[in-house]
């Protein structure tokens, strides 16, 4: 697992060299066996048929507030990094991998997200089998805050989300309310959503974010961090998320070593449910590029982001029985306006692709923050939350 003392495990990988005819060809593939040729994709292949309204869009908090973009931007030359495998029927799975492997070392740093088309993939299993080989450590989701399914405990391969279509996953850096987090995010679509259908996984840098937010509302969080709360119900009918599902347990006192590990407070409340929180930072150092990255979950662990779920719109649950709240780090509230800037900005700086059965999308989880627009009809993604 990683911890915000963060620890990178680093694996062999074949270096890069140019070429005039295949400028993306690594040197294994020239000099040990053929292998696939890989090209860089125009930002018009990848992007949406339609730009996907914002403004005013159902279920998506700050929607209708002062500064929301009207629609999701395309993508840009550099972002996300999107490439293409061409095969040449010759070369192997284990081809495809070292191409992979390599390319990734090379540019996922610079361009934190990185997105493979055409890579002969189709079920989890294959899925699973190219994480481990590219040498991604999955990590059990223990602690989570939405419901995944896991598909294979080796790899730890999830899907990405259970949440209903109609539901919006705002803006987030994967599970940073926590000290325990991936270092990296693999997305696979094993079925894309049909054509204007939504379903789009945005995608923002978490610096662009930093660089553009009030100044003075990035000094209060640096000072103050944030308190993120979690309310979990014992197991029972319509429970959302219960205790024995987050930790992967029926036991409470398992439940307890794990928050006691991890630096979490807690309190179990008669009805059988746990209440636990943690003050973290909301930003970071990058441990590679060494840049200060916005990174947490402020506005999409706040209630105001289940307040606008399908599921919750018409729950009058107590505050305190939220499934999560976020605060300053000292207990207080976060203002209704910075919020609103927070997803404002944050909406603003984001872009949108186009998914493609096959598709996997690679992520440094510190450097990008994603999110999840909802969808009509068919959709499929998979995930694997990597701890290197």
């Amino acid at each position: 697992m990683l911890l915000r003392s963060l620890r990178r495990f680093k694996l062999p990988l074949a270096p890069l060299s140019t070429s005039s005819t295949c400028p993306l060809t690594t040197k294994a593939q020239e000099s040990n066996h053929v292998g696939p040729r890989i090209t860089a994709l125009a930002p018009v292949e990848i992007q949406p048929s339609t730009p996907p309204r914002l403004a005013g869009k159902k279920f998506l908090p700050g929607s209708t507030g002062d500064g929301f973009p009207e629609a999701l931007s395309a993508p840009t030359d550099t972002f996300p990094h999107a490439i293409k495998i061409e095969h040449s029927g010759l070369e192997s799975m284990e081809d495809c991998v070292t191409s992979c492997r390599g390319y990734l070392e090379e540019n996922l740093p610079h361009n934190g997200a990185v997105l493979i088309r055409n890579l002969p993939l189709k079920t989890a299993a294959d899925f699973s089998n190219l994480t481990q080989g590219l040498g991604y450590k999955g990590m059990a989701y223990e602690g989570g805050a939405v419901e995944r399914q896991e598909l294979d405990k080796n790899s730890g391969t999830y899907t990405a989300s259970d949440e209903p279509p109609e539901a919006i996953i705002e803006f987030h850096n994967e599970m940073a309310y926590s000290p325990v987090y991936p270092a990296k995010l693999l997305f696979f679509c094993q079925q894309e959503p049909g054509k204007d259908c939504g379903g789009e996984t945005p995608l923002v840098r978490s610096s662009d974010i930093l660089s553009r937010l009030d100044p003075k509302i990035v000094q209060s969080f640096d000072k103050k961090g944030v308190r993120y709360v979690r309310y979990a119900p014992s197991r029972g009918p319509g429970a959302y998320l219960p205790w024995q599902d987050v930790f992967m347990t029926e036991d409470t006192k398992t439940a307890e070593r794990f928050l006691q590990q991890n630096g979490f407070s807690y309190k179990w409340e008669p009805s059988g449910a746990l209440v636990y929180w943690q003050v973290l930072p909301a930003l970071l150092k990058h441990p590679e590029t060494g840049e200060t990255v916005w990174f947490n979950q402020i506005q999409s662990h706040h209630t105001s982001h289940l307040q606008e779920m399908p599921r919750f719109k018409d729950y009058n649950l107590p505050s305190h029985q939220n499934a999560y709240q976020t605060y300053y780090g000292d207990g207080s509230e976060v203002e209704p306006a910075v919020l609103q800037h927070i997803r404002a900005v944050t909406w603003s700086c984001a872009v949108g692709f186009r998914w493609q059965n096959g598709d996997v999308l690679v992520v440094d989880n510190l450097a990008v923050q994603h999110a999840r627009m909802s969808f009509i009809g068919q959709r499929r993604i998979l995930a694997v939350l990597s701890v290197n």
